[in-house]
């Protein structure tokens, strides 16, 4: 891995580009690592790699666990919901519930 000054950087910028082609080059501000320039191959493989490794939404998760249940047949039962107080001790009304 080849490493360049800022200055060098900016002034022999597609000679960085050709050599990141074939190994990732470093771009230095005094000690400090500012920056890498990679290939277009080990871009994409980073990106792919990155999409894998994504944590699924909820909604996608949920998904997958309805998915799973349906393939082995369960049955997933949920509680009967019912009204409860709120905080303030008003009575919330379940959306579910047909109005009187």
């Amino acid at each position: 891995m080849n490493a360049w000054k800022v200055g060098e950087a900016k002034q022999q910028f597609s000679k960085v580009l050709r050599l990141a082609a074939d190994t990732p080059q470093q771009v230095w501000n005094r000690d400090a690592l500012v920056a890498v320039v990679i290939g277009a191959r080990e871009a994409q493989e980073f990106l792919s790699w990155k999409q894998q490794k994504r944590t699924p939404s909820l909604s996608q998760a949920l998904e997958e666990v309805r998915f799973l249940a349906n393939e082995d047949n369960y049955k997933m039962i949920a509680p009967k919901r019912s009204d409860r107080l709120h905080a303030i001790g008003l009575r919330l009304i379940n959306p579910f519930e047909a109005y009187p």
